[in-house]
């Protein structure tokens, strides 16, 4: 009842925060959706046409923002500590939305379609599983244990202290 409760906030607070909405510069974050942060995000898929800037930070201060532009082309949902991102029917070719979101234990990360997910910083989980479509990319730094399903198309490199993924 709680999780549903929530959801239902996050999605009326974007139709309010979006209907009143001034423009702003392309530049700067026009909405922060405060997750539930006794549960946080620990699983993310991620659909065609959507770039994830994945940004580590602690647990009570986990979140998702992007620009007005991007919020009215975005469906989002969120469950359980998973959050789902898909892009709306009406985008123009090779248009690409651009979310950040802070994460802290980060354990499952599913790229579908053409998106890709890069992190800014290293990602402190303790094990990240990657599931990648043919034209999925990533590019991420990970303290933790990274596996993929079908190891085909990228690289996982051991530096001192972390894990780097990139798609080859």
């Amino acid at each position: 009842m709680k999780q549903k409760f929530t959801v239902i906030a996050i999605l009326l607070l974007l139709v309010q925060v979006n209907s009143f909405a001034q423009k702003e510069p392309k530049t700067s974050l026009a909405i922060s959706l405060p997750l539930v942060v006794e549960e946080g995000i620990y699983s993310l898929v991620v659909s065609d046409n959507i770039d994830v800037v994945l940004i580590p930070e602690s647990a009570d201060n986990v979140k998702v923002k992007a620009t007005n532009a991007v919020i009215s082309k975005l469906k989002v949902a969120y469950s359980e500590g998973r959050l789902f991102l898909d892009a709306t029917k009406n985008l123009k070719k090779d248009e690409r939305l651009v979310v950040y979101i802070w994460v802290n234990d980060l354990e499952n990360l599913t790229l579908k379609g053409d998106s890709y997910a890069i992190s800014q910083g290293i990602l402190q989980g303790r094990d990240l599983h990657i599931s990648l479509s043919k034209q999925a990319s990533v590019s991420l730094k990970s303290k933790g244990n990274v596996w993929f399903d079908e190891p085909t198309n990228h690289q996982v490199l051991k530096q001192k202290g972390y894990f780097m993924v990139t798609s080859l």
